[in-house]
């Protein structure tokens, strides 16, 4: 079953649209020689279409017009039974949506049903976070194609695709105590996902890492030899570079290694950030953001001056808590718990 193509809803033999592949949704066999990122995208485009055309053959929804609200939201309560999380759902409906108004502009389909299907943006939400002696023990037993990509990630917070699609032209050496990174692409269109440019100051121990590695190619890091590429130089893969990191995770002792994703570097730069009283703005401008609900919560974690305000709430002498806290810090000081 396809999704959309043929004649234009203007004829007559398909009026209502049919279902079938737009043309931006072909294989991505079509996509050979473009950045790593828009045949990433369009994967993602095909895995959520094709589980939607076989939703709707199972229920005999042969035309896409009779797919309107009631059954969107029918499709989106099966992602619930299949336990996505809320980000995951949020991002496949919006892929939906996008289709069909697609469809309705170019005229597939005389109207967009889902017009007035509205989606709230998930609440951001505390992900993994490596402390800062696990990403010492990644970085100390990583390998040469792991440890220069997870460096980036961690002294950085580049995205997985920023790292993959920066080039050698983007580090700005002779600026500066220890240059800069230059972010421009690694998004599906050639720019950020922002489609801003960011620069990042180099930290001292990443610009000894960025000193040390080979230039195979005008990418800062690259993939190794293959069948497809035998003299190496293309972009890394990330469904590769996430096995490597898993396995890393389990030889390095951390707990439920599985549950750890690249995108967890990222969220340690942010929890890092916090913890040594970096400028809130200065975080913001190097992980790509005009505002952050992740960001703002590690900084509420991490705000000493957060916690001194909330000690000063008190109750009647009568209640147990000063006693309590009391004790609480005299067993921090001995080493008896553990202030994470």
């Amino acid at each position: 079953m396809r999704l959309f193509s043929g004649s234009k809803a203007g004829n007559p033999h398909n009026a209502s649209g049919v279902w079938s592949w737009p043309p931006w949704q072909r294989p991505t066999s079509r996509c050979s020689g473009t950045e790593g990122g828009r045949q990433e995208t369009l994967q993602k485009y095909a895995t959520v279409l094709n589980a939607l055309t076989e939703w709707a053959s199972r229920r005999g929804i042969r035309r896409p017009m009779a797919f309107g609200d009631t059954e969107f939201w029918a499709f989106h309560q099966t992602m619930v039974d299949r336990g996505l999380a809320p980000k995951t759902r949020y991002g496949d409906l919006t892929v939906v949506k996008q289709l069909f108004k697609w469809a309705a502009r170019t005229r597939r389909i005389p109207y967009n049903p889902l017009a007035d299907a509205t989606l709230e943006s998930p609440p951001a939400t505390l992900q993994p976070c490596f402390s800062p002696n696990q990403v010492g023990a990644l970085l100390e037993s990583a390998d040469q194609l792991e440890r220069p990509v997870f460096a980036l990630m961690a002294y950085a917070g580049l995205r997985f695709g920023e790292v993959r699609d920066l080039r050698w032209a983007d580090l700005l050496t002779d600026k500066g105590r220890y240059g800069f990174l230059t972010v421009r692409r690694g998004g599906s269109r050639g720019t950020t996902k922002s489609k801003r440019i960011r620069v990042i100051p180099i930290h001292p121990a990443l610009r000894i890492m960025l000193d040390m590695l080979p230039r195979v190619s005008d990418r800062v890091v690259a993939a190794g030899p293959s069948r497809r590429n035998p003299t190496g130089g293309g972009p890394i893969n990330e469904r590769h570079l996430l096995g490597l990191l898993k396995r890393l995770c389990a030889r390095c002792g951390l707990p439920n290694p599985n549950q750890y994703k690249l995108h967890t570097f990222r969220h340690t730069f942010a929890s890092m950030c916090a913890r040594n009283n970096v400028s809130y703005k200065y975080a913001l401008e190097w992980m790509g953001h005009t505002s952050s609900e992740i960001l703002d919560i590690y900084y509420t974690m991490y705000d000493d001056t957060a916690q001194e305000a909330i000690e000063t709430l008190e109750y009647p002498a009568r209640a147990t808590a000063p006693p309590m806290l009391d004790a609480w810090r005299k067993a921090l000081s001995r080493g008896l718990v553990h202030d994470n």
